[in-house]
């Protein structure tokens, strides 16, 4: 009986470990504790080496810094921020929160987007950026992204990805057009060497007004945007166009899989990109009845993966070697908190895919950020209650059974 006993404790402190250990990740605080912190996002500088950036807030909800970091150790550590000069008006939301990107000679672009309302366009407003060729000391005066800088018209739910060719890409929507359900067009620009922001280029017409664009170059050199669009009877699904000109021109539309979403109202939810080996897989929400949760597809439109329920939000992919890690922010209702969620999808879709939640529900974390390094994989997200938000990061080791 004793050594039973002795057995059983033993099985108990086992499965305590099992079942604790993807939470026991060591967390560390990168923002001004004493402000609201939001928006972290992931890129990589000219080095290769990893790059966090995200926004504070002051008391008044206001943006007050737009700031970044670089890890120098795999992601073990950061180095201390680099401020970005800003302007009043600032827009903060998680759908078109400022970002930065490196040129292949260091050259940093961050942007943003500023609020401009008019009387007769509350949505009004402009995309800035600014460049640095010294590391983060010294920046240009704010640039426009778009080339009609008139007042009183919409730009917005930006992204910037670096290109294969050393510059910078960016994405957005475009004003609205005339119409009830005219969308808005989904725009792109690139840097052009050793200057700022070349021809902009309407990608396509009349998307979703109020989703994040994706911008992403594949290992071809192609250049990809997704997007949420509008398709006949107010269906809003996710479009898919590509450029194999180097940006020049996008053609070979595409609905990446028709969700058929019918929504009275923007979803204010976009779509996160991919590549595994040659094929770009992409992850989404859709609140569609017959099938509402997060999904991943492919590019045939294929599902690889489906988180069903509105419990999963905000998702988040990434490639590592030959494994997809999937993140999200998962409500927990019962402690009417949330906590981040990490798939782990391997090449082989007859593997099963492996769970880790890697927060608790007392750090009521949400809108995850994923980078790929050679320690595992970094994590930054929201930690907190509203008005008192932390941005943390954690390098995780994913699993796969």
């Amino acid at each position: 009986m004793y050594s039973n006993t002795l057995t059983m404790r033993h099985c108990f402190f086992i499965l305590f470990l099992c079942a604790t250990w993807t939470v026991q990740a060591q967390q560390h605080t990168i923002s001004n504790v004493k402000m609201d912190a939001t928006a972290p996002h992931f890129t990589q500088n000219h080095l290769q080496q990893p790059v966090l950036s995200w926004i504070e807030r002051d008391a008044n909800d206001k943006v007050v810094r737009f700031a970044f970091a670089v890890s120098t150790d795999e992601g073990q550590s950061f180095g201390q921020p680099i401020d970005i000069p800003i302007v009043p008006g600032i827009s903060g939301h998680a759908e078109g929160m400022p970002k930065v990107a490196f040129k292949a000679d260091g050259t940093i672009m961050a942007a943003y987007e500023v609020k401009r309302p008019t009387p007769e366009s509350r949505f009004a407003g402009n995309i800035y950026y600014r460049l640095s060729s010294d590391g983060g000391k010294n920046w240009t005066a704010p640039l426009y992204v778009h080339t009609d800088t008139s007042a009183g018209k919409s730009r917005s739910f930006m992204d910037l990805y670096p290109l294969p060719n050393g510059e910078i890409g960016i994405s957005w929507l475009g004003e609205r057009g005339a119409g009830e359900d005219s969308g808005r067009p989904v725009k792109f620009k690139q840097t052009l060497p050793g200057a700022g922001l070349g021809t902009e280029v309407t990608a396509k017409e009349g998307a979703c007004q109020c989703c994040r664009t994706n911008l992403f170059a594949d290992k071809s050199g192609n250049i990809h945007i997704f997007f949420r669009d509008i398709l006949p009877g107010g269906i809003r699904d996710i479009g898919h166009v590509v450029s194999s000109d180097g940006g020049k021109s996008f053609g070979s539309y595409a609905v990446l899989h028709h969700d058929k979403w019918q929504i009275d109202g923007c979803p204010h939810t976009g779509p996160s990109t991919a590549q595994m080996g040659t094929t770009l897989y992409t992850a989404w929400y859709t609140g569609a009845e017959t099938g509402q949760g997060i999904k991943v597809s492919d590019g045939s439109g294929q599902l690889r993966t489906f988180i069903e329920g509105s419990a999963a939000q905000h998702p988040q992919l990434l490639s590592q070697n030959d494994k997809l890690i999937l993140a999200w922010d998962q409500q927990q209702p019962e402690e009417k908190s949330t906590v981040i969620v990490l798939r782990t999808l391997s090449a082989n879709s007859s593997k099963k895919d492996h769970d880790q939640t890697i927060t608790l529900a007392k750090d009521a974390a949400e809108l995850p950020a994923l980078w790929a390094t050679k320690k595992g994989v970094l994590v930054a997200y929201e930690a907190g209650s509203n008005k008192n938000r932390q941005i943390r990061w954690e390098t995780i080791e994913v699993g796969q059974d």
